[in-house]
């Protein structure tokens, strides 16, 4: 009894190890001759080169390596060339799932797992980085990284992370990601500005004042001193521009 229920465990985790690898259209031979069966290699080398076609325009040094497939397992030859897809829409973590199927002969269609890394030069921290330090040019480098890792995202160019601030403390070598950084206030509440105010081609300049915080390129009310209140886009500090 007890090598009975042995050997069933043992069937359950096996089949359990081998569910996502393979479905078939047509019959799968655990014991065809050598010419009969499809190389392990030929469909590694597909499901790889596919994902160097869908990457390919991509800048950066990319590597693609298919999942090695259990050698017990024996699938018919093709009579047609291989073809490839993407298992699903969402592959942009480093880890994609590709299916090769042969459609020729009986059929059979089987999913690897395809590790990818997509070398760039990436913005990073130069030193020790407190939270809320205002980005400088001494601050920030670039250097590569594989940016196949990088779900939170990151910069390609420093003048995209400078001038704003750091929402939490980075380390030498970190890399930048959006999420880590906050616009600088360009103009505060109560500052004194120019309203800059487009009409066509004619341009007319008043004086006013900031009802809210803003950087450049947010959207924030302020009055004239006519008590005109209006939405106006922050163009630098003193400047907001509205378009009539």
């Amino acid at each position: 009894m007890a090598a009975r229920a042995a050997g069933a465990a043992g069937a359950r985790q096996m089949a359990k190890g081998l569910w996502w690898l393979v479905l078939f259209y047509g019959v799968v031979h655990m014991s065809a001759h050598a010419g009969d069966i499809q190389s392990h290699k030929s469909i590694r080398q597909t499901a790889e080169s596919y994902v160097y076609t869908q990457l390919s325009h991509s800048d950066g040094k990319l590597t693609a390596t298919a999942g090695q497939l259990d050698r017990r397992l024996k699938l018919n030859a093709c009579s047609q060339p291989l073809e490839a897809f993407f298992s699903s829409n969402r592959q942009n973590s480093a880890r994609k799932t590709v299916g090769i199927r042969c459609t020729g002969g009986s059929g059979w269609t089987i999913y690897l797992p395809v590790t990818t890394s997509l070398m760039r030069e990436v913005v990073v921290a130069t030193r020790e980085l407190p939270r809320k330090t205002l980005l400088t040019t001494n601050d920030l480098v670039m250097e590569q990284r594989d940016v196949a890792q990088l779900s939170s995202g990151y910069f390609e160019e420093t003048r995209l992370a400078l001038g704003k601030r750091l929402r939490r403390t980075l380390h030498v070598g970190d890399v930048i990601t959006p999420s880590q950084l906050t616009a600088s206030k360009t103009i505060k509440r109560g500052n004194r500005v120019i309203i800059l105010a487009k009409a066509g081609s004619i341009e007319v300049r008043m004086s006013g004042k900031a009802l809210s915080d803003g950087a450049t390129g947010d959207r924030i009310k302020v009055v004239n001193d006519n008590n005109r209140k209006l939405e106006a886009t922050v163009v630098k500090a003193g400047l907001v521009r509205v378009t009539l």
